[in-house]
């Protein structure tokens, strides 16, 4: 990789980093094509966000001033990153569901808004709800009480009509 090719590289770095709330560090040592090529197709599926190898020091070099200048340390081995924009919760359930089906996958800590964040709290991350779920449960919080009050409307004239026909029923007996 020549000069150019790497100050781009880092200039790519720098903008997806500078677009992310959280950035995983991942070692994919001991995987197979085939698996990194399926994460990937899984990532794009889950929500807005990029995973990607690079070179360490041309890591280290983009995230240097950053907030995710924090991962210096763990740079080290073979790594992959996952940039997350939108939501962070979806992309980390995609990997840690990733990790029960490919032992060899391993979440070497990340940066979650400028904070460090250890493996096991990007586990509880993962069992967090995600924004899609979030969404889903606000949009019903917001129908229900409509949704209750319908149901009550709706009582009145069942009701009604449940005593006319308990009526007409009775006064059929008399009759007959």
């Amino acid at each position: 990789m020549d000069r150019s090719n790497k100050e781009q590289l880092i200039a790519r770095l720098s903008g997806l980093a500078g677009r992310a709330q959280l950035v995983l560090l991942v070692n994919y040592r001991g995987m197979k094509v085939s698996q990194l090529n399926k994460l990937r197709r899984d990532l794009d599926k889950s929500a807005e966000c990029e995973f990607l190898v690079a070179k360490n020091t041309l890591v280290r070099r983009a995230f240097t001033g950053t907030g995710f200048e924090k991962l210096s340390d763990l740079l080290v081995g073979t790594n992959a990153l996952l940039f997350a924009y939108d939501d962070p919760v979806a992309p980390t359930k995609v990997l840690t569901e990733s990790m029960k089906l490919t032992p060899a996958l391993e979440i070497k800590g990340g940066v979650l808004t400028g904070k460090l964040i250890n493996p096991a709290q990007i586990q509880n991350l993962a069992k967090m709800p995600g924004k899609r779920e979030l969404h889903a449960m606000l949009a019903g919080t917001i129908a229900a009480p409509i949704r209750n009050l319908a149901g009550a409307l709706a009582g009145v004239p069942r009701g009604l009509l449940n005593a006319l026909n308990a009526v007409k029923q009775q006064k059929e007996k008399q009759a007959a």
